[in-house]
């Protein structure tokens, strides 16, 4: 049964796989798997929460998502197999049993429903809330340095964003003893090679309050982000703390389904009989972060050549008060080149046909002109020549 328990507080706690807030100690040698299931939607799927851009579709970029892997889906037409660091003698990153990786992947390149549908998603598989055996215990919560080792492959394997939805929450005073020289080394390099980092900000919980200090969003070239209610309301869950802080919608009416080619609209822990008693709502600065790693997808997409520290400047410089809180739209269009200013056109017109009256008349007095003037230069030649006779005669 402890298992079942730390696979629902694993779940309920999202953002949500926090692996450094598992507290399990006792897992049974051979523990049995249970893996999260959904709630099927019901109906239609809504249209997306973020509408999409027609100035671009995230063509050509990587996404790296560091989580719990991601599973096949005919929605992810661009899916990339990374790292299974969670179980290495038999590694799949395109396994995910705790259906958290998927949802992520979803929101930025769902073919339907994803802010950047044409990326491509490299699924790296970081942290899991199932295990089966104990020494899996400690590895597949995840640490500081599988994270470091996660964001070092994305980098080599040319990611351009790396979504993080994994968090770990530490109290103030524990987070000043922490040596975090292997992360903050990774992080230094993604900067270095021009992969932008983005990180849910966390969820509120008793281990996870206002004041802790919550990994990797609080690092400094990290985008931390946190999540919106509507679009000028900060959700009650969500945290808002790290220097680089932008927000997003983190409620989603319908996630990729990890088990089959459908939507879910809930996810949580089935019983023996495959019932589920307390299905959560699809909400989170999980679910958060994704839509800026989409939007920032869109982005370097129109400018390749944008270092991290440049996105992270245009991205602050459209962000809307008092949250942060950004667009597809917005983000593009401040991106295009100012419009150049309207100038006047002559109209063209016919060319007026010429007046071959006037053109006939101007001939004739040139002519009649000329006529005068050669009798002239006659009659004074005659003149001159008569008077010079009469001088001799």
């Amino acid at each position: 049964m402890r298992i079942i328990r730390f696979l629902l507080v694993s779940l309920l706690s999202w953002p949500f796989l926090t692996f450094a807030a598992f507290a399990v100690t006792d897992v049974p040698a051979r523990a049995e798997e249970r893996c999260a299931a959904g709630i099927p939607l019901d109906g239609e799927v809504p249209p997306a929460a973020i509408p999409r851009s027609p100035l671009a579709s995230g063509e050509g970029i990587t996404v790296a998502i560091i989580d719990t892997g991601v599973a096949p889906h005919p929605q992810l037409r661009h899916l990339i197999a990374g790292s299974d660091l969670v179980s290495p003698e038999e590694p799949d990153s395109l396994r995910d049993c705790d259906a958290h990786g998927t949802i992520v992947a979803g929101i930025i390149a769902a073919a339907d429903r994803g802010v950047a549908p044409n990326s491509r998603i490299l699924s790296i598989r970081q942290t899991s809330a199932a295990t089966t055996h104990t020494d899996e215990v400690s590895r597949a919560r995840g640490s500081l340095a599988s994270l470091a080792q996660a964001i070092d492959e994305a980098v080599d394997r040319g990611a351009r964003v790396i979504n993080i939805s994994v968090v770990a929450c530490l109290a103030p005073e524990r987070a000043r003893h922490l040596d975090t020289r292997v992360l903050d080394s990774a992080l230094d390099r993604a900067e270095r090679q021009g992969a932008v980092v983005v990180a849910a900000a966390g969820n509120r919980s008793n281990q996870c309050e206002d004041s802790s200090v919550v990994y990797p969003a609080h690092s400094p070239t990290v985008i931390s982000v946190g999540a919106l209610d509507d679009p000028h309301s900060l959700a009650d869950y969500s945290l808002s703390g790290g220097a680089n802080l932008l927000s997003a919608p983190g409620g989603l009416a319908a996630g990729l389904d990890p088990r089959g080619p459908g939507w879910i609209s809930a996810v949580g822990s089935p019983d023996s009989s495959g019932f589920i008693s307390s299905p959560q709502t699809l909400i989170g600065t999980s679910f958060a972060a994704p839509v800026v790693s989409g939007i920032i997808a869109l982005l370097l997409e129109r400018h390749p050549d944008y270092s991290p520290a440049r996105v992270r400047a245009h991205l602050f410089s459209v962000a809307q008060p008092p949250h942060g809180s950004i667009t597809a739209h917005e983000v593009l269009s401040a991106s295009l080149p100012p419009a150049l200013p309207q100038r006047s056109v002559p109209e063209l017109s016919r060319p007026v046909p010429p007046d071959l009256r006037a053109q006939s008349h101007a001939r004739s007095f040139a002519l009649s002109l000329g006529g005068i003037t050669l009798c002239g230069v006659f009659l004074w030649g005659f003149a001159a020549r008569y008077g010079k006779r009469n001088e001799a005669g």
